[in-house]
């Protein structure tokens, strides 16, 4: 969120920036977990591979605290063309994860954001009636 918030950085160029990231590290993160003492773990390489990678955005409730002008927002708002320029990009580097996620499902439809049909177009998953995705 700093990155797209505060560094202005543009949301599409962030997802693909990430995953390539991620990538270039072996698919995984290192993490400090000897930072905070209280996990009594070393520091260690936490593998996180492209196909189980899913993606998670908040949905319609964050577009009222995205325009906000507080550096303190700790999400960000991804409308559903900056997500799918990512995935279109990520899909042509054969780097693409897992899938998408969205929280909180009780929100779907506010502020007319629709992430479950959204996120289902960029998949190609076929729509249902109700606006859901039909999973097999």
């Amino acid at each position: 969120a700093f990155e797209a918030n505060v560094l202005e950085m543009n949301p599409s160029e962030f997802l693909v920036g990430y995953v390539h990231r991620l990538v270039s590290q072996g698919e995984g993160l290192n993490v400090c977990f000897e930072s905070d003492p209280s996990t009594e773990l070393n520091n260690q390489f936490v593998s996180l591979p492209l196909e189980k990678l899913v993606l998670g955005f908040a949905n319609g409730w964050a577009v009222e605290s995205n325009n906000s002008e507080d550096d303190e927002v700790k999400h960000v708002f991804f409308e559903k063309h900056a997500v799918e320029s990512a995935y279109l990009e990520l899909n042509d580097a054969q780097m693409t994860p897992r899938g998408f996620g969205f929280w909180v499902i009780e929100e779907e439809g506010k502020n007319d954001i629709y992430y479950a049909k959204y996120l289902g177009q960029i998949l190609g998953l076929p729509e249902v009636a109700n606006g859901f995705v039909a999973l097999e």
